[in-house]
């Protein structure tokens, strides 16, 4: 008999062997983390597309319309963000309780941060340190990515 600890539940004996119970208790705490990773993995693909879309629409607004980088920046975050909630609740988080009106709506809050971390970064990118606005943009995009995905992860797709 090997005495095991179910995470969700009290200690209990089984009559199993050390190494079988010593794999199911992995199983049960590696299950989780492998979903995770798979959310990650799929989120990163859908978000690289419409990052793509992000950097294309701030180019063509900062160079080829002529609005300031900031508000270009805005603007193409705002647009890349919305195709960015319908790519993740369609492939990254499937099966997501929440009502799609409500989840874009958190999307919305989260992405919010993300655009503050984002103009922030870009000023002080371009302003302070003199980085080209689209060299900057790119840089600061793994810190608002990483925000977005955590906080839509934990709070926005539940299951």
């Amino acid at each position: 008999m090997v005495k095991t600890q179910d995470p969700s539940g009290p200690v209990f004996f089984c009559a199993q062997p050390i190494n079988t119970a010593i794999l199911e208790c992995m199983d049960r705490t590696l299950t989780p983390l492998r979903k995770q990773f798979g959310r990650l993995w799929r989120y990163t693909a859908s978000s690289s597309f419409t990052f793509a879309v992000d950097l294309l629409l701030l180019f063509l607004l900062t160079d080829a319309v002529g609005l300031n980088y900031l508000a270009s920046a805005a603007i193409a975050f705002g647009i890349a963000i919305s195709l960015n909630y319908v790519l993740a609740r369609r492939f990254a988080f499937r099966g997501s309780t929440r009502e799609a009106g409500e989840g874009y709506l958190f999307f919305l809050g989260i992405a919010l941060v993300g655009l503050a971390i984002i103009t922030l970064g870009m000023y002080l990118l371009v302003e302070e340190w003199h980085v080209h606005y689209l060299t900057a943009r790119v840089g600061i995009a793994l810190v608002a990515g990483v925000w977005n995905f955590l906080m839509n992860s934990l709070l926005n797709f539940r299951e």
